[in-house]
């Protein structure tokens, strides 16, 4: 039988039933663009909705995802990034979220860079970088840190001849001079 693939409502809402799957070879301009031309409100605003009426969101739900693919050397479409969405914590009166911003490795595996997310605490929002074995975050520009505590648990305990690398002297963070 037919089916209806595009909705088209009285206010202007279009609704589609299926993939919508959009191209363009134009390097320079948007494929989309969502623009919100009222003087008072928002700007565009992507929303993915997760909405199951009969038992709700759940902890570690997915809300929505952005998938960034390209074909590898082999020809073979990969996704080297991705941002996703998830329900943290899912509990009457403490809701939580979680954003992810992974890319992938040498070995084609996605790995999460930055993680955004609801904190143990009310009104507390944890962010992690890079926290795969051996990984490394680099700052290029200036670090302020406003708290009152930095905890850097892993310093070597000896001098690491490693010029401006620092290690713990029985307690004391020192700058080794290599």
């Amino acid at each position: 039988g037919l089916q209806t693939v595009l909705t088209l409502g009285s206010g202007g809402a279009a609704t589609f039933a299926g993939d919508v799957t959009l191209s363009s070879a134009t390097s320079a301009s948007p494929i989309v663009e969502i623009q919100n031309t009222n003087v008072n409100a928002l700007s565009g605003i992507l929303r993915f909705n997760k909405t199951d009426a009969t038992n709700g969101s759940s902890a570690e739900d997915d809300i929505g995802l952005i998938d960034f693919k390209a074909l590898d050397s082999g020809g073979n479409s990969d996704v080297f990034a991705t941002i996703l969405g998830q329900v943290a914590t899912q509990t009457s009166g403490s809701e939580g979220g979680r954003i992810t911003l992974s890319v992938a490795s040498h070995d084609a595996e996605l790995q999460p860079g930055l993680i955004i997310a609801d904190g143990n605490a009310e009104d507390e929002v944890d962010v992690t970088i890079a926290n795969g074995v051996g990984s490394l975050t680099t700052i290029a520009g200036d670090l302020t840190v406003t708290g009152d505590v930095v905890m850097m648990p892993n310093l070597p305990t000896s001098d690491p001849s490693n010029a401006g690398q620092l290690w713990s002297n029985s307690g004391v963070v020192t700058v080794s001079a290599g």
